[in-house]
């Protein structure tokens, strides 16, 4: 039963949410070190976005890597996204806080 699982995975090929992030860690084609920045950069943007509100950090985390170590998200997308969402200014964040006491 369970060869006949991992035939019917490796002929449809595994997805990256099927994937374990360790996998897709030693299966990244480059760098390493140019994955950490840029899921860094990737759960900023998606903290930011309303959709991701209820999600706790580690899951926004966990996204960024998968989208990031699959090859879904490159610089080029980051800065596109960054530049389409507003950054979180410390004093709107400060001004927020105040608003609901």
């Amino acid at each position: 039963m369970e060869k006949e699982k991992v035939s019917a995975q490796s002929e449809k090929g595994e997805t990256s949410a099927d994937k374990s992030i360790e996998s897709l860690i030693l299966d990244f084609p480059k760098s390493k070190y140019e994955a950490i920045p840029l899921a860094a950069e990737w759960g900023q943007i998606l903290r930011r976005k309303e959709e991701n509100r209820h999600m706790t950090p580690n899951e926004i985390l966990e996204m960024a890597m998968r989208d990031v170590l699959s090859g879904k998200i490159t610089w080029k997308d980051v800065r596109k996204a960054s530049a389409q969402i507003p950054e979180e200014s410390p004093d709107a964040l400060l001004n927020s806080a105040e608003k609901s006491k």
